[in-house]
């Protein structure tokens, strides 16, 4: 999935989570932002495999590459088993740090392993950065901006 997708996927849980009185609307946007920032694991590890720094290379390597080795542990059990155990220790101490963090994590594994389709995505270049969407994810980001709408205005 791509960032905007972790991000308004994040937003929207976080801001139901707003409408119960758990988080606050910036802690919303923190989760959001953090549910992004756990795909910095690909650019490490497409530096070592790469040796370049630059972002656009890094974009377009990930978007358009078969290659299924561009995460780190993050992104397995091993990940998994670690934010579960900092998820538990959160929750001890502090439980808006305990809700943003498993939001932002857990939102995020979710949409890495939900089923992909095998159709064709759409391509696209804005400012040289390649874009292959499905036409399912540009359904679910809709639908994700809609529910984000009611969310808050309802």
């Amino acid at each position: 999935m791509y960032p905007k997708t972790h991000f308004l996927f994040a937003l929207l849980i976080a801001e139901v989570l707003v409408a119960f009185g758990l988080l606050s609307h910036a802690l919303a946007f923190a989760a959001a932002f953090l549910a992004v920032l756990i795909d910095i694991d690909h650019y490490f590890v497409f530096f070592r495999k790469k040796k370049k720094l630059g972002f656009r290379a890094f974009w377009n390597y990930t978007a358009e590459s078969d290659d299924r080795d561009q995460r780190a542990f993050i992104h397995h059990w091993p990940g998994f088993a670690a934010a579960l155990l900092i998820s538990a220790a959160l929750f001890l101490v502090n439980t808006a740090a305990f809700l943003v963090f498993s939001v932002s994590y857990f939102s995020h594994m979710l949409l890495d392993y939900l089923p992909r389709t095998k159709r064709k995505k759409q391509r696209m270049r804005v400012f040289g950065f390649v874009m292959l969407m499905s036409v399912y994810e540009i359904m679910f980001v809709f639908a994700l901006v809609v529910l984000l709408l009611l969310v808050n205005f309802l």
